[in-house]
């Protein structure tokens, strides 16, 4: 049997049972939601309503949350007031609550209860919390493990020196029971604190990698530009290049300079490993490049009395044609 104050029932190791310090039963679509408070400020829903509002087999879905690690730590014993008096429940604490209802499949069960699931999934850990919150003054908010306050028990008085047997077992059963429970409110406060050291440690990790990623971002964003204008570059058309070896053949001709010579020349001005990488773009560059020179050799060849070749850039070839 529970001790009062809302301490768990330790006297036997292998279950315990908790007596709440506060019962409720909210009206919930035609249903009941049944659920609790600890004294340690933890809200937990009676399951026995919860599945019969989603058309559930109790003792199914106890089975189920026992064979899941994340679920089974949320499921305690507690004692529920009904009308053939005190009996024990099993409850799933709020934090906990969320992901069980996520794992009911709303087409598993009866086609009348298929809406009932959706809004027990949807609303009904709202619902619980709201109601626990304004009791209490409360925010809304979803009560968070490292947020509940610890109540402070009262350890049982010792006897009188010439108390009974009795009262001298009874003193000691309540006594392990107050020391049992306080040894497991610190083991949970223990585990809490290395959850939210755990969680902390993620988001800073999480933080670290989005403002490497951001920096990455804002470096292609940087380049972006070059290489839209890069890629979007055309090298000369055929008919450029065309004409471009014709004007070498001029200068050589008159001129004497090596073809190479020429080349070269050209390929420094443009700034380009080879002369056929020049942009087309820049066509109206290379004509007047070209132009005093062929200027300067047609007018050397004529003094010489050698017949002028034609100025290959006297007019713009069309793309894909020769001289």
């Amino acid at each position: 049997m529970s001790k009062p104050n809302g301490k768990p029932n330790t006297m036997s190791l292998a279950k315990q049972v908790w007596k709440p310090v506060e019962q409720a039963s909210i009206p919930f679509y035609g249903h009941e939601l049944v659920a609790v408070r600890l004294e340690d400020g933890r809200i937990a829903a009676i399951l026995r309503w919860m599945c019969e509002g989603m058309g559930l087999d109790q003792q199914s879905q106890v089975r189920h949350i026992k064979g899941r690690k994340a679920l089974t730590k949320g499921l305690i014993d507690v004692l529920v007031a009904t009308t053939g008096g005190p009996q024990e429940a099993p409850a799933l604490l709020l934090d906990v609550l969320p992901g069980w209802l996520i794992t009911v499949d709303e087409r598993r069960v009866k086609a009348e209860a298929q809406d009932d699931v959706v809004r027990f999934q949807e609303e009904a850990v709202a619902v619980l919390a709201a109601h626990f919150g304004q009791q209490r003054g409360a925010s809304l908010a979803l009560p968070a493990p490292m947020s509940v306050v610890e109540a402070t028990p009262l350890a049982p008085t010792a006897p009188a020196a010439d108390a009974s047997v009795e009262d001298r077992v009874a003193y000691h059963e309540a006594m392990l029971t107050f020391l049992h429970w306080r040894q497991a409110i610190e083991t949970w406060r223990a585990a809490t604190d290395a959850r939210q050291s755990a969680v902390e440690g993620r988001v800073d990790a999480a933080e670290e990698h989005i403002e490497a990623v951001a920096g990455q971002v804002n470096e292609i964003a940087a380049i972006i530009p070059s290489l839209v204008t890069r890629l979007g570059e055309q090298p000369l058309t055929a008919a450029h290049q065309a004409a471009i070896q014709q004007g070498v053949n001029v200068l050589h001709d008159a001129l004497g300079v090596p073809h190479a010579a020429i080349y070269n020349d050209l390929r420094h001005a443009f700034k380009v490993a080879k002369y056929d990488q020049i942009a087309d773009a820049r066509w109206e560059d290379v004509r007047a490049w070209f132009g005093p020179r062929i200027a300067a050799a047609r007018k050397q060849a004529q003094a010489k009395g050698i017949a002028a070749q034609p100025d290959p850039f006297a007019e713009t070839p069309a793309q894909g044609r020769m001289f």
